[in-house]
């Protein structure tokens, strides 16, 4: 059946009340799609023609499939039977089993769009029944709203001192001491200013730890000493996620090779 025009949290609304194994895209041309973006930051996997933005969205064999825009019906088998794995092993089923235990961490929960996509990724993990943390640099309510199953906690340490090296290491000291009564699978850090102190503190905890970067790396922290601290730091991390290509160029290949491009 046809729904006709939805708005975009009518569409995430029915992502997280239907079961989907994957998203098809066949358009024969594209810009950017929105509906790709849609089903990624549900962590549905895509089979998607390689027309537009799609080739640079869609990973084979990491996150979906893109196929020929002139493939047939007969070609299409061997491409099936290819995307199983991804299919059955999505973040999706995964997470109507017994759950993960993820940590979120930001600086803060006000408005901007880090923040956002912060949201809306909690809620839905919590929606598919993982164990959800929300750690904030500052105190909340959030502006946008949080999942009453969303724990949110919040570092006191990064108000200590009058110093910024003394407001860095509460923050750190406070973030594994929430680590270590929460015993998270992974963590999920965004921007510089907090993946330069997430990335320490899960070292020591010896737990994974994913970083978004989603400013211009080459431009910001404009700070030296974040700078330095990001070139320190940023090689020990898990995995990255880049908005852009380009974003992704500007970091080292040790790094590159870790990463994933996911637009906002």
């Amino acid at each position: 059946s046809f729904a006709g025009q939805m708005s975009n949290a009518e569409v995430f609304g029915w992502y997280q009340s239907h079961p989907v194994s994957c998203l098809i895209n066949l358009s024969d041309s594209e810009g950017v799609p929105v509906s790709i973006m849609e089903a990624m930051g549900l962590g549905i996997p895509v089979i998607a023609t390689d027309a537009g933005g799609s080739g640079e969205m869609v990973a084979d064999g990491q996150n979906g499939y893109l196929v020929g825009r002139e493939m047939t019906v007969e070609e299409s088998g061997p491409t099936r039977k290819s995307c199983m794995p991804i299919f059955t092993g999505s973040c999706r089923d995964e997470g109507r089993g017994e759950g993960m235990k993820v940590m979120f961490v930001i600086a803060r929960m006000q408005y901007g769009g880090a923040e956002r996509v912060m949201a809306e990724l909690a809620n839905w993990f919590a929606g598919m029944g993982h164990q959800v943390t929300l750690v904030s640099g500052y105190d909340f309510p959030s502006v946008y709203p949080l999942d009453g199953r969303v724990k949110t906690l919040w570092s006191a340490g990064h108000q200590d001192g009058k110093t910024r090296p003394g407001r860095m290491i509460g923050f750190i000291r406070d973030l594994c001491r929430m680590m270590e009564e929460d015993r998270p699978d992974a963590v999920v850090s965004f921007l510089t200013d907090i993946n330069i102190m997430v990335i320490p503190a899960c070292k020591w905890m010896r737990v994974p730890v994913i970083v978004s970067e989603r400013n211009d790396p080459a431009r910001n922290p404009a700070s030296r000493v974040k700078r330095w601290l990001r070139r320190l730091t940023y090689p020990f991390a898990d995995g990255f996620v880049f908005q852009t290509g380009q974003a992704k160029s500007w970091f080292s290949k040790r790094i590159q090779q870790k990463s994933a491009v996911i637009p906002n």
